[in-house]
């Protein structure tokens, strides 16, 4: 689980509310931080998702973790670097089987004159465009990318709702199992205040892909009573 907050800014808090959706739902939830620009400047904040993903490993000498089922969920800069976690996996992660992300950029390059993204990059698209073609989720996308998830508010003017439309496209061209969900008369922060509808989709999808179908309908029962 990875917060939002422009990688300038917040820390892990702002997702405990949803962790705590998905842990009574049935999931071992890992909520993290990262390191925040400008102090660090990207890669730093990737190389701290693939260290939380590494972590999981030794977390499961203790916990009921399965490291072989993990996803990563983030919104907004948190769901631009679970995006990039997934279509850019680091040195001995564990294989994701999913990804769900709301409202994040996937081309970060549409945003020239940032202010979240000079001190997250270091500089314009002029001065690092190499770092920005890296920071670009959909530029690395495959056929081998996790199932993924995608939700926008449909009337979001922070992170343009085009950036999840067009990455979704992107997905259904080499054909990655995705799903993309839009919330009309919901703005950026509107989305992930009010998140009764995308939740019970990422929980509807997480479970499908990192359950299998008796642990699901167990889950399920436990839910209904």
């Amino acid at each position: 689980m990875l917060h939002g907050g422009g990688w300038i800014r917040r820390d892990r808090s702002d997702m405990r509310k949803k962790a705590r959706r998905l842990a009574a739902s049935g999931f071992a939830v890992y909520n993290v931080g990262y390191r925040l620009a400008p102090e660090h400047q990207f890669p730093a904040q990737l190389e701290d998702v693939y260290a939380a993903q590494r972590a999981l490993y030794s977390l499961a000498d203790k916990h009921p973790v399965l490291p072989e089922r993990s996803a990563l969920m983030g919104y907004s800069a948190g769901g631009h670097l679970a995006l990039l976690a997934a279509a850019r996996p680091g040195d001995n992660t564990p294989p994701l089987r999913a990804v769900v992300s709301g409202a994040a950029p996937t081309d970060v390059s549409v945003y020239p004159r940032s202010p979240y993204l000079i001190p997250f990059i270091g500089g314009t698209p002029e001065e690092k465009p190499d770092a920005y073609f890296k920071a670009s989720p959909r530029n690395f996308v495959t056929p081998a990318h996790p199932p993924t998830l995608l939700y926008h508010g449909h009337r979001d003017r922070l992170v343009e709702v085009q950036q999840s439309r067009d990455h979704f496209a992107v997905l259904e061209a080499v054909n990655v199992p995705s799903e993309y969900h839009e919330f009309r008369f919901r703005g950026h922060f509107g989305v992930y205040l009010f998140d009764r509808r995308p939740m019970k989709a990422a929980i509807r999808f997480l479970r499908e892909h990192l359950m299998d179908a008796a642990e699901a309908d167990a889950i399920q029962a436990v839910s209904i009573k």
